[in-house]
């Protein structure tokens, strides 16, 4: 029988201990988030190297021409905020003394380049009932991957749904956080989509249960759903919108999923870079607001934690006139 000392058990459980805390820690962020982390932190050592200056500890006298150098490469502010958050964030997790981003000198140059730049941001173009009708008759429903296709992006025009909740990122599904089959729950004449991860539910500490009704029209998303089961039936962990051809099952990626959407839209004519996967939720929110559907239940439905929702409605000038001739009504 072998005797472990009493000091080996209490070091391997420090160890165990120490391990776990560091896994919690990395568990802190997202992986896309670490991932724009790591390239932002390799943005600033490729300046530094380029320059030939010690890149740490960081200092303002080197971060104040780095900044320049991010103004000069980026028309939007907010990318250089964004790259510069990153890097203080990469500095706290390693250690390394990095200046405070609200240090005036800071502050008042990403004020000076916000000034310059004079940034309009690009929102992407709303998908309309009537371009999706368009797309409809043009579509080649015998491919079980544009039914699937087909399926994902109604259902995320009438949930107003982020591309992130929908679909992932590339081919390594992660089952536990992204839509999978097991999330639709049919009823007699409805479906209810169960979202258990968004970016406003980024620890899963609830779900977003969105219903959806059948209806009289081409874009019918209760029967595309419907469609894609029958032509692609999965095994209920598999991706949600996925497709199979037999006899493996395949995820529909974001990256595919736009691709089509462009293809589709280019074939109608129509200006397709200026479509992305918000345009799904950007047009769905505004149809609803067109449609007469309450301000509440537009949030609700589309999981907005504030009023951001309304910089999502698309509301046209003939919409905008409506001020002016109401308040002449009543003058």
């Amino acid at each position: 029988m072998v005797i472990f000392p009493l000091f080996f058990f209490s070091a391997f459980q420090w160890y165990t201990l120490c391990v776990q805390a560091a896994y919690s820690r990395n568990a802190a962020l997202a992986d896309s988030t670490k991932s724009n982390i790591r390239t932002h932190l390799k943005s600033y050592i490729l300046f530094c190297l380029y320059f030939q200056v010690p890149p740490f500890p960081v200092v303002l006298e080197v971060l104040i021409p780095y900044i320049q150098v991010l103004a000069n490469s980026h028309s939007a502010p907010g990318s250089i905020k964004t790259y510069l958050s990153g890097l203080q964030t990469a500095c706290r997790f390693l250690n390394i003394p990095c200046p405070d981003l609200s240090h005036f000198l800071i502050v008042y140059h990403l004020k000076g380049a916000a000034r310059i730049l004079q940034h309009l941001p690009q929102r992407a173009t709303p998908l309309t009932p009537a371009i999706l009708t368009r797309i409809f008759f043009i579509l080649p429903f015998h491919h079980p991957y544009l039914v699937s296709w087909w399926a994902a992006l109604v259902v995320g025009f009438f949930t107003f749904a982020r591309i992130d909740n929908l679909l992932p990122r590339s081919n390594r599904f992660n089952p536990i956080r992204e839509l999978c089959r097991s999330d639709f729950i049919f009823h007699d004449h409805a479906i209810t989509v169960v979202y258990r991860y968004s970016k406003t539910n980024q620890l899963g500490s609830r779900t977003l249960s969105v219903p959806i009704s059948p209806m009289s029209s081409p874009l019918c998303p209760v029967r595309a759903v419907n469609n894609m089961f029958h032509c692609s039936p999965a095994h209920p962990s598999a991706p949600g919108f996925s497709y199979t051809i037999h006899p493996r099952n395949f995820p529909i990626t974001q990256a595919s999923f736009i691709s089509t959407l462009r293809y589709f839209l280019s074939a109608l004519n129509l200006q397709a870079s200026t479509f992305s996967g918000h345009s799904m939720r950007r047009g769905g929110a505004t149809h609803a607001f067109r449609a007469g559907v309450p301000s509440e239940l537009i949030k609700s439905h589309g999981d907005w934690a504030s009023d951001a929702y309304l910089t999502y409605l698309h509301i046209s000038d003939s919409q905008k006139l409506q001020v002016t001739q109401l308040m002449g009504n009543h003058t």
